[in-house]
């Protein structure tokens, strides 16, 4: 089952390893600094692993959000966003009902996927849409009105995070004190890129082991499991191949127990083990989403979404994570969740990011 509307984020998580058939976290010493998600009445925070924090508007069923975005260290810009699925003209903007000083800011087009509509604000103009907003209840974007209940918390929230309170540069709690106090950014973590995957399908006889030996593991047993399982096999290594079996089909998605399986049959399937953030809300269920691999680059790509707009693909709550393989493991790259309906499909924060080594 997927969140309901009323779920909040968990307060606080780090990045972990995660045996994901079995939930045994471990602590990764990467990480140095953790990720900080909650809610606020009806917005949300999410500042990720390098301190880059971003507030938005989580109203359910809505069909646009607002964002207030800001990066981690000294001399970084506010940034406010407003995105719609549709047209969004900035002359029908109303803050509570009314026409606004908002619509005259200096907004500039973002790019964004087919079909939605996006407009940025920073600097100063920021701040002004901020001081507009604070103290308002409502922003109507296109059909749709945003809750303003919780900006301010949450905001207060991020310049905590972020080290500005008191700072002449704070927008909420703007104080005496040196823009220089805020926390520096955090570098971005490094994984190495590894070779392609080789492109090999499992055969017929490595899927039949897999099944096999999920059976007869009592720690992988799925209650739920379809009569006729659509279970994924992918190419990995010379030596393996990845097996993912379904064991749990959803209204617009499946779960699936993970495995590395060797060619050669010599040595019975593994768990597959990837980095991961512990409690992210999609993860406390059984299995983990469909996967999709990108072999030239080496990665895995794991998403899942919900909501009232449409199916897997285009869900306006729901999860992303994407590994890479360094040769010896999968490391998680980037991993985005929101578990409030609403906003702009697949438009998710990011809870935590890493570079990939050229």
């Amino acid at each position: 089952m997927h969140p309901s509307p009323a779920l909040s984020f968990p307060r606080r998580s780090g990045v972990f390893i995660l045996a994901l058939a079995l939930c045994a976290i471990a602590p990764l010493a990467r990480a140095d600094i953790n990720p900080l998600v909650a809610t606020f009445k009806q917005w949300g925070l999410v500042c990720d692993n390098v301190r880059r924090c971003e507030a938005r508007s989580l109203t359910h069923r809505a069909d646009a959000t607002v964002s207030v975005i800001r990066n981690g260290g000294p001399a970084q810009p506010v940034i406010v966003r407003l995105a719609r699925q549709g047209p969004l003209p900035l002359e029908d903007l109303t803050v509570d009902g009314m026409p606004s000083a908002l619509s005259q800011l200096s907004w500039a087009a973002q790019a964004a996927p087919s079909g939605v509509t996006a407009w940025t604000v920073d600097g100063e103009a920021a701040v002004q849409a901020v001081t507009l907003l604070r103290n308002a209840e409502t922003l109507r974007l296109g059909d749709s009105d945003l809750a303003l209940a919780g900006m301010t918390a949450s905001l207060l929230a991020m310049e905590d995070h972020q080290g500005r309170l008191d700072t002449t540069t704070a927008i909420i709690r703007q104080g005496p004190l040196d823009d220089n106090r805020a926390w520096p950014a955090s570098p971005l973590p490094v994984v190495a890129r590894a070779v392609a995957f080789d492109t090999t399908p499992p055969t017929p006889a490595m899927m039949a082991q897999a099944r096999e030996h999920r059976a007869a593991d009592q720690h992988w047993e799925c209650p739920r499991a379809p009569d006729a399982p659509r279970d994924l096999g992918f190419g990995f290594t010379k030596d393996e191949a990845l097996v993912f079996l379904e064991c749990e089909r959803l209204a617009h998605s499946s779960r699936y127990v993970p495995l590395r399986v060797r060619h050669d049959a010599s040595a019975p399937p593994e768990r597959l083990i990837l980095t991961m953030v512990a409690n992210a809300q999609y993860l406390q269920m059984e299995g983990v989403p469909r996967p999709t691999l990108d072999a030239e680059h080496g990665r895995l790509t794991m998403a899942e979404g919900a909501g009232g707009y449409s199916p897997l693909s285009d869900g306006d709550c729901g999860l992303r994570a994407t590994w890479q393989y360094d040769g010896v493991a999968f490391e998680l790259i980037e991993y985005a969740e929101q578990a409030v309906c609403g906003g702009v499909p697949q438009d998710w924060p990011i809870w935590y990011r890493a570079r990939v080594r050229p």
